[in-house]
């Protein structure tokens, strides 16, 4: 399962904080080998996650296993007014090349700065440039 987090400003009911999300999503691709390019596909409805991706420029692909509680969880909670690492048991790290949360637990991860963004149907395609890339 791949379980996208990602941080960055955000106003809700007229206050600015930085906040972060975590999303578990079912489409992503490898879109390029050179220069390392990886695609991810979040629904158009998944607003806050597509603002703040927007918004930093940055996201992080978590390579989960298990976990089904929080993934579903992560899945079904919207993250404008909950922080989803502190009702899940997923553990939040920084990420190495980018501001951006990882999950710890992560069996692998890729960090990715922000490359192209582009509406493909019912879903916004992130084409993210792989900074870093750990088993």
């Amino acid at each position: 399962m791949i379980v996208i987090t990602c941080r960055g400003r955000s106003t809700i009911m007229g206050k600015s904080a930085e906040r972060h999300d975590i999303l578990p999503i079912d489409s992503y691709a490898i879109a390029s080998q050179t220069p390392k390019l990886y695609a991810i596909f979040v629904p158009k409805t998944q607003r806050f996650t597509l603002d703040l991706i927007r918004q930093s420029r940055v996201f992080c692909a978590n390579v989960i296993e298990g976990h089904a509680a929080s993934v579903a969880f992560c899945k079904r909670t919207p993250g404008e007014h909950v922080d989803k690492f502190k009702e899940t048991d997923f553990i939040p790290a920084e990420c190495e090349s980018i501001d951006c949360p990882r999950i710890d637990q992560a069996k692998e991860r890729i960090e990715c700065e922000l490359f192209e963004e582009r509406l493909i149907g019912d879903h916004v395609m992130f084409v993210g440039s792989v900074r870093k890339q750990q088993p």
